[in-house]
């Protein structure tokens, strides 16, 4: 210092430069870098945990977690805003009540689930939160989300469908529902042949994995998950497990309908996304036309969620079963089961062939009555031919069930006179208020 001057500001002042200017200088250019800095952590910050995310952000998200899918870890306790447009609205009634997918975006492959009323309509574009949890599937702990029906609710309806068409082409129709104290019941609701008990094995498995690998171990029924108990053979008591009881509902014993199974001790998870899943599997012994003996497995396919036992009741196809008799005057067939009735004005019969086709669907009211009611639903032109449709409802209920009717009838001429060559395809059409299904 000379002066009182230090020989910094004696080089600034050679220079022509006031100190306090330099100072003023180095001040401005910290708090432009300060601002650079702040604002780069607070975009950063914006997007990722304030900016909305799309369906297809989402999607990114999903990690294989060791073996099966669920979220980035790095998203548990986070939540998220998703926005969207509404391109499609799919609801199904379940035993807890209505569950809807919303598409967004046209994106098929995740949805918003939302339980009961839908407050969205297509086209409308939508924010809403998503929250993320650890949770579990079975033996398996990932990070799913309860505003998605990735993966689980996903993947439900594809197993369900699986396991109702192996027992409903094995002759059995069953069905499982929630008792007061926690259990399950499962009632046999149809059996086209119905078996000694002797014949039969049961068990009671849980499941162990999730999505891609719950699916598969459902289709190999025999292999499904860990044994919780069983019954071998098949008898009117509880297994050593304590989990599984049969009870022979007329005690004839044979496994057929009014029968039914009680499963107990099945766990809930604690979360809000968790599933915990169990298979029923019932194994027949058969011995098929080369005189080789083999297992025929029956399944019923169990789901809880944290609230109770969850089961669509209208994501998949009905099943009809009838027994028929054809010929030259008529076609005439005879439904010996349903797996959902439905009033017949909700039902339509479609006989086609080639590239011909008629279609005939009972009015409202038009077969309730004193049983048995008669419809006749008029003639229909097919190709060359005029075709007659009548529906007799035996109880007169409206409703279509077992003993039920459809009779087919040329009206000028006859089936095989008429076409000798052809195939004639006969479907019903039933027209749910969730899409068309069909069962030819």
């Amino acid at each position: 210092m000379r002066n009182g001057i230090c020989p910094k500001e004696s080089e600034h002042m050679a220079e022509g430069k006031p100190p306090e200017k330099v100072m003023t200088q180095k001040r401005v250019l910290a708090i432009v870098i300060a601002i650079v800095v702040v604002g780069s952590v607070g975009t950063v910050t914006w997007y990722l945990y304030y900016k909305s995310w799309n369906i297809e952000d989402v999607a990114a998200a999903v990690a294989d977690t060791p073996d099966a899918p669920g979220f980035r870890h790095s998203l548990a306790g986070r939540t998220i805003v998703l926005e969207g447009k509404v391109t499609g609205i799919s609801s199904n009634m379940t035993t807890q009540g209505m569950l809807s997918m919303i598409e967004l975006d046209n994106f098929g492959y995740m949805h918003l689930a939302v339980w009961g009323d839908v407050p969205y309509h297509i086209g409308q574009v939508v924010r809403k939160e998503v929250r993320f949890e650890w949770s579990i599937c079975n033996s398996e702990r990932h990070v799913y989300s309860p505003q998605l029906d990735f993966p689980n609710l996903f993947a439900l309806p594809s197993i369900e469908v699986l396991t109702r068409a192996v027992a409903l082409v094995a002759g059995y129709d069953l069905y499982p529902r929630m008792l007061p104290d926690g259990r399950v019941n499962v009632s046999v609701l149809w059996a086209d042949n119905p078996s000694s008990l002797s014949s039969h094995n049961c068990s009671l498995r849980s499941g162990v994995s999730s999505y891609a690998n719950e699916y598969m171990g459902s289709m190999f029924l025999e292999r499904y998950g860990q044994e919780m108990d069983w019954l071998q053979p098949l008898a009117p008591r509880t297994g050593s497990g304590g989990n599984l009881t049969y009870v022979d509902g007329n005690s004839n014993g044979i496994l057929d309908r009014g029968d039914w199974f009680i499963l107990s001790g099945l766990r809930r998870p604690s979360m809000e996304s968790g599933f915990c899943t169990y298979l029923l599997d019932l194994s027949t012994r058969e011995v098929n036309w080369e005189n080789l003996t083999y297992d025929h497995h029956i399944a019923e396919y169990i789901v809880f969620n944290k609230n109770a036992l969850l089961k669509y009741t209208t994501n998949v196809t009905p099943y009809c079963y009838v027994n028929g008799t054809a010929s030259d005057s008529e076609i005439s067939l005879t439904v010996t089961h349903i797996t959902d009735p439905h009033s017949w004005n909700l039902t339509s019969v479609l006989l086609r062939e080639s590239d011909s086709r008629a279609e005939w669907r009972p009015p409202a009211g038009s077969l309730e009555g004193a049983g048995p009611v008669i419809a006749d639903l008029g003639i229909m032109e097919l190709g060359n031919l005029s075709v007659g449709c009548y529906v007799t409802d035996m109880a007169g209920n409206g409703i279509i069930d077992a003993g039920d009717t459809i009779r087919l009838a040329p009206d000028n001429g006859a089936f095989e006179a008429s076409h000798p060559v052809s195939v004639w395809l006969i479907e019903l059409v039933y027209h749910s208020t969730f899409g068309g299904f069909h069962y030819p």
